[in-house]
């Protein structure tokens, strides 16, 4: 039994199948001729699309590098003093300014001077923020409630909701204004806040630790970062950005009037502003940059405290403080101040007070044998209190903020909140503050400029390379694309090396892609209309053609010698823009990124900018146009395969009768 129809029954052992794919053959023959068609013109196209994507990145990633001045007429810039970092950019002069760093920028920074004051004293390591807050540990009623310790000298017991604010306070950046003066729901966002259930925690989430307090602020999306360093067991904080507009505010809710102590507190009011007040000023914070923290000392912006050493040092003159041995250090006259017995002592030895014949007093030691060692003449008071930490009460605002930095450039002072300043092509970073005039210098960086043409030789070179090797690549005329009959009869490997093969050649000669080449060594040939100057083409800083094939050469030593008499060659040659924009007055990167611009417009006119054939294009229109040839004719051919089956039915029907009769014929006679 045949597929399309029943056999055998003449007994004519013909091969019916077998013909109709011999009366296909013709059929099958011309399909087969527009498959190829379609195949070879697909091909066409991404090789199209493959040089398309190649000019179109060239153009807008490789070669815009070469029209910016900063690369083609870098400078540089150097200083005279470590005290100021500089950088140029092209537009700045080649010539030299005095700087001087007046006063540095600070951020404003608030650091933990000794570990974190806890009242649990049974748990004096613990990270919890309930045992910095409470006496002893809470107490979980089981009925809602908790019962807990705030502690104030004596035991205070209180029972409160699970859900009532056991901890609250804003904390603000300044940038989102005065927290005295915005309203509940603009300080929504910055205020921190806890329950007694979140301090005593639950079956599903643990108890509000330090890191969790930490983690809080630091998602409030202000400036302010917060860290709890667990080694040293102190927390900081400081604001990211720079100067006397940002801070660190901290506000307190108000104590309801008549209630500003424990002993005065009664079961109706929450001490979370005390809770809060008390934890805050167990964080034995200090300022470490911007205003005065010496009580009793110099007032000065200058001073910094080492974490590890426990010292604040005024690097306006010297004096030292270590919280550790609670001892003042004074440089300039060798005196150190104990603050135990309140006495002074200058290397060991207890410091006096006399009084010369002028009447005036001087400060002396003692030597072993009784004589006076002078130390210092005329009045001079030494600092009565040790520096003093951030003091928070509740119902107020606490700011600290940074300082703005002072830099003088050729006379003229900046502000800086960050420490740099940007003027006439120059970026100043200030690193410290100069007791004279810093000298910067700017020069042509010729070196990087160098280094640029000499990339854009070999990029240029590599482009055009490309593009020429598909454009003098023959076609293999013995190779066309394969039928889906031959490919059933190949192997994978047979299949990729035939079509590697049968694809070589698809742009050869192509006019497109020739147009392109040309405008593209037409673009490096011409002079740059509209330079005064003898430097006023690539041959004349050194760039020229060799071979036939437009390759590109530098001389170095001609492009040297065009950049010392002409500073601004390099840069007029590769990127000068026209002013009425004619192509001719352009820069030869410039001329080339038009050139690629309209290579492109070429190519999608062509072949279209992707894949998909439904884009308007000379080759999608003829693709689509064979597709429909393709299918009109698959339909022409299964209708001729049904008729030629039909055919060959019907001759098999009738060759069966003949075989009845002539079998009752001859038995008929028998």
């Amino acid at each position: 039994m045949g597929v399309n129809g029943i056999y055998g029954l003449s007994g004519s052992g013909l091969d019916i199948e077998s013909m109709v794919k011999v009366g296909m053959m013709s059929k099958q023959n011309e399909y087969d001729k527009m498959a190829q068609k379609f195949t070879k013109n697909e091909w066409t196209k991404a090789a199209y699309l493959d040089t398309y994507s190649t000019i179109t990145s060239f153009n807008t990633t490789t070669l815009s590098q070469y029209k910016m001045s900063a690369n083609m007429n870098a400078k540089t810039a150097e200083s005279s003093g470590s005290a100021v970092k500089v950088s140029a950019n092209a537009s700045a002069g080649i010539m030299s300014h005095k700087v001087e760093v007046e006063e540095l920028s600070s951020n404003a920074y608030l650091v933990g001077v000794d570990s974190v004051t806890r009242k649990n004293s049974s748990a004096q390591n613990s990270i919890k923020l309930a045992d910095a807050i409470f006496k002893s540990d809470m107490t979980d009623n089981g009925d809602g409630t908790v019962t807990v310790d705030v502690g104030a000298g004596s035991t205070f017991t209180r029972t409160y909701n699970l859900d009532d604010v056991a901890f609250k306070f804003t904390l603000t950046d300044g940038t989102q204004g005065d927290p005295s003066t915005m309203s509940d729901d603009e300080k929504k966002p910055y205020t921190i806040s806890y329950t007694y259930q979140d301090l005593l925690g639950s079956a599903n989430t643990g108890a509000v630790t330090f890191n969790d307090l930490v983690s809080k602020i630091n998602g409030l999306g202000t400036n302010i970062r917060a860290s709890y360093d667990s080694v040293n067991d102190k927390f900081s904080f400081y604001n990211r950005e720079g100067g006397k507009d940002n801070s660190i505010q901290f506000t307190l809710d108000a104590v309801p009037a008549g209630k500003d102590g424990y002993s005065s507190f009664n079961d109706q009011e929450s001490p979370s502003m005390l809770n809060t007040r008390d934890f805050l000023n167990g964080l034995n914070l200090m300022q470490s940059k911007g205003t005065e923290v010496y009580s009793g000392l110099e007032s000065s912006k200058d001073f910094s405290y080492n974490t590890q050493t426990k010292i604040f040092t005024n690097t306006k003159n010297g004096m030292t403080y270590n919280t550790g041995t609670k001892e003042y250090y004074d440089p300039t006259t060798n005196l150190s101040y104990k603050t135990t017995d309140g006495k002074f002592y200058s290397e060991g030895k207890e410091v006096k007070t006399g009084t010369d014949s002028n009447g005036d007093n001087y400060y002396y030691t003692e030597n072993d044998d009784g004589s006076e060692n002078v130390l210092s003449a005329g009045s001079f008071t030494m600092p009565s209190r040790v520096p003093s930490t951030m003091n928070f009460s509740a119902g107020t605002t606490k700011t600290v903020s940074g300082t703005n930095g002072s830099v003088k450039v050729d006379g003229v002072t900046y502000e800086t909140t960050n420490n740099t300043v940007t003027t006439g092509g120059i970026t100043y970073t200030a690193l410290d503050k100069t007791s004279s005039a810093t000298t910067v210098s700017v020069s042509q960086d010729t070196n990087a400029i160098i280094e640029k043409v000499k990339q854009f030789v070999e990029d240029y070179n590599k482009l055009l390379s490309g593009l020429y090797e598909k454009y003098d690549e023959k076609p293999n005329k013995d190779y066309k694309p394969l039928t889906q009959s031959q490919k059933d009869q190949m192997k994978e490997e047979q299949i990729e090396k035939w079509e590697e093969k049968a694809k070589a050649g698809l742009l050869y000669h192509d006019k497109t892609l020739g147009k392109i080449i040309d405008n593209m060594r037409s673009a490096i040939s011409n002079t740059v209309e509209g330079i005064n100057s003898k430097y006023n083409s690539a041959y004349s800083i050194g760039i020229s053609t060799t071979g036939l094939k437009g390759q590109l050469t530098l001389d170095e030593t001609k492009l040297k010698n065009a950049l010392a008499e002409d500073p601004d060659s390099v840069y007029n040659v590769f990127a000068k823009l026209d002013d009425n924009d004619e192509a001719s007055g352009n820069g030869i990167a410039q001329r080339l990124g038009d050139v690629l611009v309209e290579g492109s417009k070429a190519i999608r006119k062509k072949a279209g900018s992707s894949a998909d054939i439904t884009e308007d294009s000379d080759l999608n229109n003829l693709l689509r146009e064979l597709q429909t040839k393709m299918s009109n004719f698959k339909k022409l051919m299964n209708s001729f395969e049904d008729k030629l089956y039909k055919k060959y039915d019907a001759m098999e029907v009738t060759l069966a009768k003949l075989g009845t009769q002539l079998n009752f014929i001859l038995g008929g006679n028998q």
